[in-house]
């Protein structure tokens, strides 16, 4: 089975692989008011929930499906911007690329540069023939990045147990 690689790099961003001790900024991200607002809230309010959350999510992702989540460093200065990375929902036919920035790294193109580098790795390393990413209907930031990611929407989706339906994207392998 094809993995995302433990690292990549763009020309203003190193990508890592998520690991438990990566706690304090995915605590941050989630906790983040934005995040809340347009992704939801996932009811992690410590670091060792926040750990918890990831040794479940991104590093039993990539354990079991080779997919993943990347904690994005800026080059210059070291600074934990955000996350992004490649999920696979149970009621998707095939992953989508998530991401999110902290409040300070918004605005400044981090995130169509991590979600560009992040397709690239899911239809070349590990060859998916389709991708898809999902937002809010009013989260025209998100919309934006993926639509310049060179995403088409598709339609919308309802999660059981989500309360509104999602806007999803898609991109085929070029």
């Amino acid at each position: 089975m094809n993995r995302l690689p433990d690292e990549a790099r763009t020309s203003r961003l190193s990508l890592h692989l998520l690991k438990t001790s990566d706690a304090a900024l995915m605590l941050a991200v989630l906790n983040d008011p934005g995040f809340i607002a347009k992704v939801g809230d996932r009811g992690v309010r410590s670091l060792e929930a926040a750990r918890c959350y990831i040794e479940q999510g991104a590093v039993a992702s990539h354990e079991h499906a080779g997919l993943g989540i990347y904690r994005l460093d800026v080059t210059v200065t070291g600074a934990a911007a955000g996350i992004c990375g490649l999920f696979q929902r149970p009621w998707l036919p095939y992953p989508d690329v998530g991401f999110a920035l902290l409040p300070e790294f918004r605005s400044q193109g981090y995130a169509l540069e991590a979600t560009q580098a992040v397709l690239v790795l899911g239809f070349g390393t590990l060859g998916l023939p389709r991708l898809g990413a999902i937002t809010s209907a009013g989260h025209d930031r998100s919309i934006h990045v993926l639509e310049r990611a060179g995403m088409r929407f598709e339609g919308f989706v309802k999660p059981e147990g989500e309360a509104g339906q999602l806007r999803l994207y898609i991109k085929d392998r070029p």
